[in-house]
């Protein structure tokens, strides 16, 4: 059973989005116990944001909007999909 839905807005922000998900790994492999996913909603990057999170031990779950649609509308989205 999920406990928790992280839901990560992105657009172009490829080093940041490593950073936020290098910091989850850490805190699943500090806590294994605790169950959560992580959505991340992309406006339309054009830079490397995508095949970096799919690229993350954490199963990522990546929600691709096409275009910038704006920090809400990212927000809406993944909260529309989350699980937890």
């Amino acid at each position: 059973m999920l406990e928790l839905s992280v839901v990560i807005p992105n657009h172009g922000q490829g080093d940041l989005l490593s950073a936020c998900l290098a910091a989850l790994e850490r805190a699943r492999a500090s806590h294994p116990e605790a169950a959560f996913e992580v959505l991340v909603v992309d406006n339309g990057s054009r830079d490397d944001s995508v095949s970096r999170a799919h690229r993350s031990a954490l199963g990522v779950r990546v929600i691709e909007l096409g275009r910038n649609r704006g920090f809400a509308a990212a927000v809406n989205r993944g909260l529309a999909a989350r699980r937890g």
